[in-house]
């Protein structure tokens, strides 16, 4: 792997994906900032990507632990199993990158869970973990987790891309890389502690071609967009093919001890597989948003 500017690893994947068939993206002119053609493969892999989710709303439930804190003195959420008020959520269907609400859907095999806390209003940050934190103890298993970003190069000269992931692996990687001139994610799904900062550090990351990585995880930073109450809205009005569809304000979904379980099955109405969707949480067919 290679360093630029002494700010991100830039890692290169093979140019086959788990599918085992080769694609190279074509790179555009001038670079990610302009449009990105992909090929005609890709698009339409990406175009027939289906699942079903769900998110679920957690609180902590104080009768069972009170509060705790980090050794700073900072808010953090639940470590066992039994701590937490649940309501769970409705059933929807993420399909070639839109959603729809499918209550009739019967889900197929579980694919993934994260649970995701807003340590609002102590820090802007978020508290996560791979797993259901209903069903074990975040403290038999590695405690809470940060966020942070692997910026990739899915395919040899190819663009690159900011892949959200758990734990970033220098402090460098905690910092989204600036997004294509015109796109709002960056701003809208991440916090200001997770974008470059150019008065703090004038030289940012390479422009990011648009984010992917896990999708449990850009499924809850979309529902922390709004309310609780608007989380039908969150989820389908701002997400389309490749694209975040601006909010236009300030996000007001970091409401104090706010969390959620979200999670992700197959779709037995699609042909969609787990290595279909690791391949495209890992940019094989595109940006999630660009």
């Amino acid at each position: 792997m290679s360093s630029q500017r002494g700010y991100s690893q830039k890692t290169e994947r093979p140019t086959t994906g788990r599918t085992g068939k080769p694609q190279q993206p074509t790179k555009p002119a001038g670079g990610p900032s302009q449009s990105l053609q992909l090929p005609r493969a890709a698009s339409q892999r990406s175009a027939s990507v289906s699942f079903n989710f769900r998110i679920d709303s957690l609180s902590p439930n104080w009768a069972a632990l009170g509060p705790q804190q980090d050794e700073i003195g900072r808010w953090i959420p639940p470590f066992h199993w039994n701590a937490y008020h649940a309501a769970d959520g409705n059933l929807y269907r993420w399909r070639g990158g839109r959603i729809t609400h499918a209550p009739q859907a019967t889900p197929g095999a579980k694919y993934s869970s994260v649970t995701v806390f807003t340590q609002y209003p102590d820090t802007q940050h978020f508290l996560a973990v791979p797993f259901d934190a209903r069903t074990q103890n975040v403290v038999e298993n590695n405690g809470w987790r940060s966020l942070g970003f692997h910026h990739v190069e899915v395919h040899e000269d190819g663009p690159q891309y900011s892949e959200l992931d758990f734990d970033p692996p220098s402090p460098e990687h905690h910092l989204v890389a600036p997004g294509p001139s015109g796109s709002s994610w960056v701003n809208e799904l991440f916090t200001e502690q997770y974008r470059h900062n150019i008065n703090s550090d004038p030289n940012p990351p390479p422009e990011s071609a648009g984010l992917i990585g896990k999708l449990t995880l850009i499924l809850a930073l979309v529902a922390f967009v709004r309310p609780l109450a608007d989380l039908h809205t969150s989820l389908t009005a701002h997400v389309a093919p490749r694209q975040w569809l601006p909010y236009n304000l300030v996000s007001n979904g970091l409401t104090q001890y706010r969390g959620m379980v979200v999670t992700i099955w197959l779709d037995r109405q699609s042909d969609t597989t787990a290595d279909v969707l690791r391949a495209f949480e890992q940019g094989e067919y595109g940006p999630i948003f660009r």
